[in-house]
């Protein structure tokens, strides 16, 4: 578990730190960057987020030769993608959502005793 969410935060330490988002992971498989009363599946959200992406953000890719370097390429394309053309996205902007026809689907009980406890932190944090 700990080695995707290492992989996931190295590399996107720009836009978390950028966006001052947390990153929770709820399974070896699974991690949301979580945001001002928003969390995003970094697995699913790939087919959203690649829509804006560059040639100078898929240009990161370069040739992975195994699992591990596929993992590292998507998620650097990812964090020049993010950084750099997601900004409404990650600063809880939700003007993007008027472009995209999308299915909001509730959160299963496992992400949700995961999740809320961040939002309610966040709370706390703000009074």
């Amino acid at each position: 578990m700990d080695t995707y969410k290492n992989f996931v935060t190295n590399i996107l330490q720009g836009v978390i730190t950028k966006y001052n988002l947390s990153i929770i992971s709820l399974d070896d498989k699974q991690c949301f960057l979580v945001g001002k009363l928003f969390a995003l599946s970094v697995y699913h959200i790939t087919n959203l987020i690649q829509d804006r992406f560059t040639v100078e953000d898929r240009s990161k890719y370069g040739t992975p030769k195994n699992n591990e370097d596929f993992l590292k390429a998507q998620l650097r394309v990812w964090a020049s993608g993010l950084f750099y053309r997601w900004d409404d996205l990650l600063s809880g902007n939700e003007s993007w959502l008027k472009k995209y026809c999308l299915e909001v689907l509730p959160a299963n009980q496992p992400t949700l005793d995961i999740i809320l406890p961040v939002f309610q932190s966040q709370k706390k944090k703000k009074s």
